[in-house]
């Protein structure tokens, strides 16, 4: 069984992502992406910003889940997880890359305006010392319930 785990908070670096910004056109063109839907250039922070600039949870929880889902998704046919886990925020990449979720989607929830409202959410409420977790897996619903039984 492979299983990938996908971190939270805590895992961010200046220069993550940068290397695959820079070599892989899916990859570039996901940070693109991200970079419109969020409204503001995150790429230029994630490669040459500060530590404090990747310490703001604005900034931080959508730059790790990017450089998570992005990592996994330029890895094509080479991912194929039995299972995929994430730690706290981790657990978004955990759901995009398993396909539960969608990196981006038109007029519905994606991962990436999911992960970018959440790190709003937790900066308006900073005292919320909350704890989550993620597991997606092949099985289905239905399939999960019948052996929770």
């Amino acid at each position: 069984m492979k299983a990938y785990v996908f971190p939270g908070q805590g895992a961010q670096f200046v220069g993550m992502g940068k290397d695959l910004y820079e070599n892989n056109p899916l990859a570039k063109e996901m940070f693109e992406k991200a970079n419109e839907i969020l409204g503001f250039r995150i790429t230029d922070l994630m490669f040459a910003g500060t530590d404090e600039d990747l310490r703001q949870t604005k900034v931080t929880q959508p730059a790790i889940f990017l450089h998570s889902v992005i990592l996994a998704k330029t890895l094509g046919d080479q991912f194929k997880p039995d299972m995929t886990a994430g730690h706290s925020l981790g657990e978004f990449s955990a759901l995009v890359a398993a396909g539960a979720l969608s990196f981006f989607r038109r007029r519905t929830c994606s991962g990436i305006q999911t992960c970018y409202g959440d790190a709003e959410s937790l900066r308006s409420h900073p005292l919320d010392n909350g704890c989550r977790s993620g597991i997606a897996g092949r099985k289905s619903r239905r399939d999960l319930r019948k052996h929770r039984r």
